[in-house]
């Protein structure tokens, strides 16, 4: 979930900087954000504000940095407040998105549901369909995340309604085949999957095509079609391979090892990640690296699936 959160959200919600006296300051920050550096970010923006404390984007970056540090209750009221400096819908929107994604991280359900349906209702007022589809994509994940399996899809087939293009499409079909896969569907799953990864073919990138084969090869994967699963990661490799990804082509390793473990064919299977491990090592891949070499000793566990 947080691989498809990472690809249908963060690209959205990119923020636009105002032109005003703290604007070096919001882009400092921001840029501190992006690098994960979130104390670096909090002592930014907290710098920064006792200068220009009515700076909307300064209070929403020190918000989304507080809860990148883990303290959410900090971070709601900032961007409560950042929600109060909004003036356009478009701001109020992304600000009630942001608080929303803090109380979902909090496990705060019940909040963070009505902050998504706030940031909708403006969004659908406003006539912004796509940030109206983020809003129900948000709430299904959040829904899904409290174990609310059928209203989730629901969310996300609404979303899916709103959907502009074949990347729109693509996205709801991973999340609607997400919420199958978490609820034991796993037949639906796959269908809905195999739908992701066609539109991801027809109209996404390399990075995005890659990431929804690999994901509807582990769905065959979980569903012990092991035919389907390998024709599936061989064909991947070949495209892979093809445009000269050094990344993917490590991943579709580790893909296919952890399909030959499930076969029982151990020997074999450690031979891929040890490829897969020498590949992302070479290019300098550390966290994929490292998260391949823990696949042998998580399957071994049975904490893969």
């Amino acid at each position: 979930m947080n691989k498809i959160i990472f690809f249908s959200i963060i690209l959205c919600l990119s923020l636009h900087v105002d032109a005003n006296d703290g604007r070096a300051d919001a882009e400092s920050c921001n840029k501190a954000l992006k690098a994960a550096d979130y104390v670096q970010a909090v002592t930014l923006a907290r710098v920064a504000l006792s200068s220009h404390p009515d700076d909307r984007e300064l209070t929403m970056c020190l918000g989304r940095a507080q809860g990148g540090t883990g303290d959410h209750a900090a971070a709601v009221q900032s961007l409560m407040a950042t929600d109060k400096l909004s003036k356009t819908p478009f701001e109020h929107v992304t600000a009630l998105i942001q608080l929303g994604n803090q109380y979902k991280s909090a496990k705060a359900y019940v909040e963070a549901i009505a902050s998504y349906k706030q940031s909708r209702d403006i969004a659908h007022a406003d006539k912004n369909k796509r940030f109206e589809m983020i809003a129900l994509n948000l709430t299904g994940e959040t829904l899904q995340d409290s174990g609310d399996f059928k209203s989730a899809l629901e969310a996300y087939q609404q979303g899916y309604k709103l959907a502009a293009n074949d990347n729109e499409r693509a996205d709801s079909h991973a999340h609607m085949a997400s919420a199958y896969r978490a609820s034991g569907q796993y037949e639906q799953a796959i269908g809905q999957q195999i739908q992701t990864a066609v539109l991801e073919e027809r109209s996404g990138d390399l990075d995005h095509y890659a990431f929804a084969s690999i994901e509807l090869g582990n769905l065959y994967l979980v569903g012990k079609q092991y035919k389907e699963a390998d024709k599936v990661f061989k064909n991947l490799f070949s495209v892979v391979s093809e445009a000269g990804s050094d990344y993917w082509q490590a991943s579709v390793y580790q893909a296919q090892g952890r399909l030959k473990f499930s076969q029982g064919l151990e020997s074999e299977a450690r031979d891929l990640i040890k490829l897969g491990v020498a590949l992302a090592q070479k290019i300098g891949a550390g966290e994929l690296a490292k998260d391949i070499a823990e696949t042998e000793s998580n399957l071994a566990d049975g904490k893969e699936f």
